[in-house]
């Protein structure tokens, strides 16, 4: 393998990855491809790990941030946008533990077990809670290899994120028109919420709205094109 092949295989991190890429060896390229591996991970977006960071691809793009810089996981902040800290929260009606795992679909297929059966079994399971992780965090610092010793808020704002199926056999996490978002300076944790660690969704909508709310459901939410807008409001640029 020539010095030219060797340099353009290299990947440190630092770079955005091609799905087309392949693993090698001093052989020569395996069938083993970047985008077979990011399909084989992280396909379950329903997940509630995967599910946050697709959020935060959702909301990038909603506001138009460059992507061409990977997501780097270590930064005390999700997205940064027009010189501003930006922390995304997410939360879902319907958990990737709800479903029944494709073996016991199998085994129930294999013993001839009506799929009926197993769908409204699927049916009964709850939805659950909306709560969003607000709790101060303590920043990475990469000189010293260790976090900081106090924790505090490093985003000027909080951005909110629902997926707001509570069907689990109509949950679409592709679908825009599933997902509402509410957006909050982080001046509303002050007082009262400085050293909370979660908050439900009947807080955060008090601390959207106002404290005497009466709005049900996720009704006037915002939606995926409503973002930037309700953002560059709340961080004063329009």
């Amino acid at each position: 393998m020539s010095k030219n092949a060797d340099d353009n295989r290299k990947y440190d991190g630092t770079e955005k990855l091609c799905g087309k890429k392949t693993l090698f060896t001093k052989d020569g390229d395996t069938k083993c491809s970047i985008q077979e591996f990011w399909a084989w991970s992280s396909s379950d977006l329903v997940d509630n790990t995967l599910r946050g960071v697709f959020a935060e691809y959702i909301v990038a793009t909603a506001l138009g941030i460059d992507l061409n810089v990977p997501r780097d996981n270590w930064l005390e902040y999700d997205l940064k946008y027009k010189g501003y800290n930006i922390e995304i929260k997410t939360s879902g009606y319907v958990q990737a533990w709800h479903r029944k795992p494709k073996e016991a679909k199998q085994i129930i297929d294999e013993t001839k077990i009506h799929t009926d059966d197993l769908n409204s079994d699927t049916k009964k399971q709850k939805i659950s809670t909306l709560r969003f992780g607000v709790g101060k965090t303590r920043k990475f610092d990469r000189n010293i290899g260790s976090y900081e010793a106090v924790a505090r808020r490093h985003a000027e704002v909080y951005v909110f994120c629902i997926q707001t199926c509570k069907e689990i056999e109509n949950v679409n996490i592709l679908d825009i028109d599933q997902w509402r978002f509410y957006v909050l300076r982080k001046d509303v944790f002050i007082n009262e919420y400085e050293n909370t660690e979660s908050i439900g969704i009947e807080t955060l909508k008090r601390l959207y709205f106002g404290q005497k709310t009466t709005r049900k459901g996720l009704e006037d939410a915002l939606t995926y094109a409503q973002l930037k807008i309700a953002l560059d409001k709340a961080l004063g640029l329009s």
